[in-house]
């Protein structure tokens, strides 16, 4: 994978669900929870249920509603709300995302939460992993009228939040949605390999490059970081099977933590010649 050019970014639009969210939760739900809730609540056969579930998803797949809960609520009677707050117990963070989004605010970015999921389903997933605390923004398609497979929410979200595409990063794992943000002039695009841990990783995201470990993406990211699970600074796979702090760590490398002008030089990849980033790992050299 080649890695972003961070010289030419100056925000990163993240998605959540399939991207730092593991996707697993979303489609559990949808395909297999929510359709026993309304044969239950319409007293139909499973298979009466699931066909008509199957056909409503499929009119409105790609637009504002079918993100909607409001709208799933209204066509099907069901409290979808009440049914996700009784779930919300399984949604969890894909693998090393806690990790690189604790790691994001080094880079010297602004970083926006980009996602269609409705404001019911986003306070649920912000309550139940906190994952709002590493986003300068949070930006629901809901609060612009347009989901991000549609030129007016790129619209929306350049003149709101002030950004220039051609200098933002846009990771999502929905490729009519990358393609989307592609026309717009979304200039740095990449796609997940695998965002539901419950089915096999994508062969490929062609035309778009896509990662697995998203601590790849990072431009100071070791091997040993990348291949040991641990994927936080100063840890490594080496010290056999607990997380041992290598001597190395930014602290007792530099003396002191580094500046706000070391990390720009680290996050960009401008390392001056001798010296060594904080999070290098000397048994990887």
């Amino acid at each position: 994978m080649i890695k972003p050019d961070w010289h030419h970014i100056d925000t990163l639009l993240l998605d959540m669900d399939g991207v730092l969210l593991d996707l697993a939760y979303d489609n559990w739900f949808w395909h297999q929870f929510f359709p026993v809730a309304f044969a239950r609540h319409h007293r139909l056969s499973q298979d009466d249920a699931n066909r008509q579930v199957q056909r409503l998803m499929e009119d409105n797949w790609g637009t504002l509603e079918w993100y909607s809960l409001d709208f799933w609520q209204r066509i099907t009677g069901v409290d979808v709300v009440a049914l996700k707050e009784q779930t919300r117990d399984r949604i969890a963070f894909r693998p090393q995302a806690q990790q690189f989004l604790a790691q994001l605010s080094s880079l010297g970015k602004r970083v926006l939460l980009t996602t269609n999921a409705h404001p019911e389903t986003l306070r649920i997933k912000l309550e139940t992993t906190g994952i709002d605390r590493y986003f300068d923004q949070l930006v629901s398609s809901a609060d612009y009228g347009a989901a991000k497979e549609e030129q007016a929410f790129w619209q929306q979200l350049e003149q709101r939040q002030g950004v220039d595409a051609q200098r933002c990063f846009f990771l999502d794992d929905s490729l009519t949605v990358l393609d989307s943000a592609r026309q717009f002039g979304v200039g740095h695009l990449y796609s997940i390999r695998q965002p539901d841990s419950a089915r096999p990783p994508r062969a490929h995201t062609d035309p778009f490059p896509c990662v697995d470990n998203l601590l790849e993406l990072l431009p100071w990211a070791m091997p040993c970081e990348l291949t040991s699970g641990y994927g936080l600074p100063g840890f490594s796979k080496h010290g056999g099977s607990r997380k041992k702090p290598l001597p190395t760590d930014k602290s007792r490398l530099m003396g002191k933590d580094p500046s706000p002008a070391d990390w720009q030089k680290w996050g960009s990849g401008l390392t001056s010649p001798g010296v060594t980033p904080p999070f290098a790992c000397p048994f990887c050299k």
